[in-house]
């Protein structure tokens, strides 16, 4: 049976001592949900908050953080996951480093992400980004072939840009090439 819930989930620092909250991030935020690491600028209060609404086939998160670099690396890149993830900057500036590639994003900048590239998503001031993760769009661009050992295999490899290891960089009323 189809999942039908419709799940809300928040979350906030704002009632956690302070010497608690970039331990419950990570661990309930970053690690679970994420999957994710956090590194919170050094001498600042770490301060986030997080709305997330999951419906069947679509989720979408709204985030806000005090200056930090959340990356995706290392262990979580063994999950399994490819999604793509489309990423907007909603207020501040964060650096994005992805696929090789790096990019500042401005405000109302966005950027596509892949689930299983090393990223790093740093924020040197306050900010705000919605995020929505678009796992619909690997099963959606993936093939089966067959070769002549007659074994199927699933592949992604020539069918999307998205999938070529590069970032699309996204700007408000520029029409895309």
């Amino acid at each position: 049976m189809a999942d039908t819930c419709t799940r809300i989930v928040e979350f906030s620092t704002d009632f956690l001592p302070e010497k608690d909250r970039i331990a419950y991030w990570r661990e309930h935020y970053g690690h679970v949900m994420l999957r994710v690491d956090l590194e919170p600028a050094k001498n600042v209060a770490f301060q986030a908050r997080m709305a997330s609404l999951s419906l069947p086939g679509l989720q979408l998160i709204e985030a806000s953080a005090s200056p930090a670099r959340v990356s995706r690396t290392g262990q979580y890149l063994a999950d399994g996951n490819d999604d793509a993830v489309l990423a907007i900057n909603r207020t501040g500036i964060a650096a994005v480093s992805s696929g090789g590639r790096e990019e500042v994003l401005h405000e109302q900048e966005a950027i596509l992400m892949m689930g299983n590239e090393p990223t790093s998503f740093y924020r040197t001031d306050p900010g705000r980004s919605f995020t929505l993760p678009l796992g619909f769009c690997a099963s959606t661009f993936a093939r089966t072939r067959v070769p002549a050992d007659g074994i199927r295999r699933s592949s992604t490899r020539g069918v999307s840009p998205m999938r070529s290891r590069t970032l699309d960089r996204i700007r408000p009323g520029i029409p895309r090439a």
